[in-house]
C-alpha cells in the first residue's frame, strides 16, 4: 500500500487535506499526512480544509488552531477554508485555490504548451 500512496502522491500536483471541524484528532493528525506528503513530493501544492461545518455536533477546532497549524506546517494558502460536502457550501471554492495554486505556481508554463487556452 505504501508503494502505491508514494507513486500517487510523487506525481500528484496538489493535495486536499481534510479535517473534521468538529474532531481537534482529525486536525492533529495532519501533522502526520504533511510529513508523509512531504517525504513522497516537495513541489506538490496542499490546502487545509474544515469540513462538517453543517454537523449538529459542537464545532471545537475554530480557525486560530487551523491557521496556526497550517503556519507550522507551511502551507502557503492558510485563510482557513471551511466546507460542507452535504450543502456544498465552500466546496467550488477549495477547488478553485488548489487549482489557481497549482497553475500560478508551476504548471502555467507547462501547461501553456501542452493546453494553449489556459492562461
Amino acid at each position: 500500500r505504501d508503494h502505491y500512496m508514494r507513486s500517487y502522491l510523487g506525481s500528484c500536483d496538489g493535495v486536499l487535506m481534510f479535517y473534521d471541524v468538529t474532531d481537534k484528532a482529525s486536525l492533529a493528525s495532519l501533522e502526520t499526512w504533511n510529513t508523509y506528503i512531504d517525504r513522497c513530493s516537495k513541489t506538490v501544492e496542499k490546502i487545509m480544509i474544515g469540513t462538517k461545518t453543517d454537523s449538529v455536533n459542537p464545532k471545537v477546532v475554530d480557525q486560530i488552531k487551523a491557521k496556526a497549524l497550517c503556519r507550522k506546517l507551511n502551507i502557503p494558502h492558510c485563510d482557513c477554508i471551511e466546507a460542507s460536502a452535504k450543502t456544498g457550501i465552500n466546496v467550488n471554492n477549495a477547488v478553485k485555490i488548489i487549482v489557481t495554486q497549482i497553475l500560478e505556481q508551476r504548471r502555467l508554463p507547462e501547461l501553456r504548451k501542452i493546453r494553449p487556452f489556459y492562461g
